[in-house]
């Protein structure tokens, strides 16, 4: 219910420059790894971006990603999915202008994790209870560029803290991500 009001929050910040500004909407491939997922904390998928041009060098931004994964623990006789959602709204700073150049930013992350096991042989195994939700804050740093005049691509790496108490105990977040976006409403000539 959290990451339903601060999603709700989030848009209702975007939708008072939405009609008035440019704003990008792309589509892309990233990597993530948590220090405090126990087994097998890397995971590749694909990422939507939006952006929100809110001054010359601010804006305002989120990435959803969907990270699928496919295990087998040979030595746990065990095979399993796991299936990582990412929603990390961001404010940046671009040094140059909004959609040029290098920027940073600070974000907050919101990770779910849904897992499906299935036996292939043997006893049962005993898991170590881990969260399904992980909450992040921390920085990150890009580069955007045009390739015409409505379409970008860029890259970004974040870093993020996660403060989760229990049994895996806090970590850290890495993020790396390209994408290719095409910019919505008025153009600069």
């Amino acid at each position: 219910m959290k990451i339903f009001y601060l999603f709700n929050l989030f848009i209702l910040l975007l939708s008072f420059s939405v009609k008035a500004q440019q704003n990008s909407l792309g589509l892309g491939g990233a990597f993530q790894t948590f220090s405090n997922v126990p087994a097998e904390p890397e995971h590749i998928g694909l990422v939507l971006t939006f952006e929100n041009k809110m001054s010359k060098h601010f804006s305002s931004g989120v990435l959803a990603g969907f990270f699928p994964k496919k295990l087998t623990d040979q030595d746990r006789a065990l095979k399993y999915s796991r299936t990582l959602i990412t929603f990390q709204p961001e404010i940046r700073f671009y040094l140059k202008e909004v959609f040029r150049g290098f920027f940073i930013g600070s974000n907050i992350s919101y990770n779910h994790f849904s897992e499906n096991y299935s036996k292939l042989d043997g006893p049962s195994p005993n898991f170590i209870s881990t969260p399904k939700n992980y909450f992040g804050f921390g920085f990150s740093l890009g580069f955007q560029s045009k390739i015409s005049e409505k379409i970008l691509w860029g890259t970004q790496a974040s870093g993020n803290l996660v403060p989760n108490p229990g049994v895996v105990g806090s970590g850290s977040r890495f993020l790396a991500s390209a994408n290719f976006s095409y910019l919505l409403g008025k153009t600069k000539k």
